[in-house]
């Protein structure tokens, strides 16, 4: 059962997730897309409606059910973080509409 699917824009962003999963490449996909049978990445593309799309299709492809963790996981830079450093998102603004939201905290876990 898919338990974890990795949403990433390039593929230099789902490497790490690849080899710590150890994922295999999924070969007739539009996207690219590495699997193994509980975790699935997809490098989709960059901005939103790409990541929308990707999102789409890792889901539909893989009959991930509703209890599935998802993560969108890429790099970004910050003016005093340093390189490396992991950040969890408080605020996110859309640069096209000017919206800002503030997604949940996420519950307390292990990361890979």
């Amino acid at each position: 059962m898919m338990r974890l699917c990795v949403v990433t824009a390039l593929p230099c962003e789902a490497r790490p997730w690849v080899d710590r999963y150890r994922l295999s490449p999924v070969r007739s996909a539009p996207y690219r897309i590495w699997r193994n049978d509980e975790v699935a990445v997809v490098a989709g593309g960059v901005g939103a409606a790409s990541c929308a799309a990707a999102s789409g299709y890792l889901a539909g492809s893989t009959g991930a059910p509703r209890t599935s963790v998802w993560i969108n996981a890429g790099i970004a830079g910050h003016p005093h973080l340093p390189r490396g450093a992991l950040a969890v998102v408080s605020r996110s603004i859309d640069q096209s509409s000017g919206r800002t939201r503030f997604p949940p905290l996420p519950i307390r876990c292990p990361l890979p």
